[in-house]
């Protein structure tokens, strides 16, 4: 079933507040004890989820729909406007028909991130039976608009039409070239200091104190590393981590495969330019290897 101008657009599953509100740009700030951002961590309803996952398997089964669409980072705003850009349409939204636990802006409903959302787009007649699905399960949904054939992205709230752009512009944003110059930092770090007469024992003290010599266990023992008894050679163990493949066949006899998994960063390259010093530390050097057999590895391995 093509999606085709006319169809409507329903938003079903939990109804919307301020919880998950710019949840997903949240998840890449850097903290701050001083600022209080509770609202922006998701409120989960895993019964609500179930059931959502009951709904889509019936009317898919039953051929009702024809797109099904998670409400995820950005909210409805990412949802409605890469849903009508994969099907080359646009869509026509209503946002005061949208059920909300509070009171809130349409910015907000436009952009929180609740969970247990879809979206759905169904033929206009076939609407009766996917209510009639949709209250058999519990689900609440809202019917807040349809697709067009004009390439926008139009929304109202009330009588006030608040968004009107292209689809392309929203889903495809020109990109923003930064002027770069180089930091003021790097001009006096060229000056070399003069080095102080140290003792050797002192030396190597601070040496081996330094957090790029000593060892990172206090790090990697925070975390569990036997999950999915998976782990060969626990990391600091050697010079990399070695996991075997559970569900992988290493090459007949019962025997396994395997991978050591390593990362590291050069922070040279970040002070200069972390634009540039970023992207190597997953690969500074080859991180993995293909052992036909775990259970008796060459060592040291040889990196392919």
């Amino acid at each position: 079933m093509r999606q085709a101008p006319g169809d409507l657009v329903l938003v079903i599953g939990n109804d919307v507040g301020r919880d998950g509100m710019l949840g997903s740009s949240f998840a890449s700030k850097v903290l701050d004890r001083d600022r209080d951002e509770i609202g922006a961590v998701q409120v989960g309803n895993p019964l609500l989820e179930k059931l959502l996952i009951d709904v889509v398997i019936e009317l898919r089964s039953r051929r009702l729909i024809k797109a099904v669409k998670d409400v995820g980072g950005g909210g409805l705003a990412t949802a409605l406007s890469e849903l009508a850009d994969q099907f080359g349409l646009g869509i026509e939204i209503h946002l005061d028909r949208i059920r909300t636990r509070e009171t809130m802006m349409p910015e907000e409903i436009l952009v929180s991130e609740s969970q247990e959302r879809l979206v759905i787009v169904v033929s206009r007649d076939v609407l009766n039976e996917v209510e009639e699905v949709l209250r058999r399960y519990g689900v609440g949904y809202d019917i807040v608009g349809t697709l067009t054939d004009n390439d926008g992205f139009t929304a109202y709230y009330g009588n006030d039409k608040i968004i009107d752009l292209p689809i392309k512009l929203i889903t495809h944003a020109p990109e923003t070239n930064y002027d770069a110059k180089e930091p003021q930092y790097l001009s006096k770090l060229r000056i070399m200091p003069e080095l102080p007469e140290t003792p050797l024992d002192k030396a190597l003290t601070k040496i081996l104190s330094s957090p790029n010599i000593a060892s990172k266990e206090p790090i990697f023992s925070l975390y569990d590393y036997e999950v999915g008894v998976r782990t060969v050679i626990k990391p600091g163990r050697a010079g990399a981590a070695v996991l075997r493949f559970l569900d992988i066949d290493g090459g007949g006899d019962g025997k396994l495969g395997g991978i050591a998994v390593k990362a590291d960063a050069n922070p040279r390259y970040s002070l200069l330019d972390p634009f540039i010093g970023g992207p190597p530390i997953p690969w500074p050097r080859p991180i993995g290897t293909w052992w036909p057999s775990v259970r008796n590895p060459p060592w040291p391995p040889s990196i392919q």
